[in-house]
């Protein structure tokens, strides 16, 4: 099986079969290569969607929410919404205009892939990484223009 276009939800299905021998040996693996390109994918997602959050709280308080209900409302949203919802709908642009097509068309899988590798840290073909890392810091640094962060 070519496991490099397996999607994120397949992938976790086989995954999770896997014996405690396989699951042991992947974790141990992800501990000892900490630079790794899974944990370099989970960690620019958490910094875009951080990132994001920021964004769109600072947004819904310049239109009179206060810090709490602005955060409360959005801290459980992940960055596909907090994009498209409360940092473009609001300034009337579409997100593949603010973010580019190509980068946009892979946030919401790159968010499966960072869910998969938290919850199952476990790990990915080394250009799936490479791909989704790439589109998310792309969104990251150009939110961080648009917010004069950059």
């Amino acid at each position: 099986m070519d496991y490099t276009q397996t999607p994120p939800d397949e992938l976790r299905r086989l995954y999770i079969r896997a014996t405690p021998r396989q699951r042991y040996k992947v974790a141990i693996e992800r501990i000892t290569n900490a630079a790794s390109g899974p944990s370099l994918l989970v960690t620019v997602m958490s910094a875009l969607e951080g990132f994001a959050r920021c964004v769109a709280v600072r947004g819904m308080m310049r239109d009179g929410h206060t810090f709490d209900g602005a955060y409360g409302r959005l801290r459980n949203l992940g960055p596909v919404e907090l994009i498209a919802d409360y940092i473009c709908a609001p300034s009337h642009i579409a997100p593949q205009e603010l973010c580019g097509t190509l980068a946009w068309a892979q946030l919401p899988e790159a968010v499966s892939f960072r869910n998969l590798l938290v919850h199952e840290a476990t790990y990915l073909h080394g250009g799936t990484c490479k791909r989704l890392t790439s589109a998310a810091r792309h969104i990251l640094d150009t939110l961080a223009k648009r917010e004069g962060a950059l």
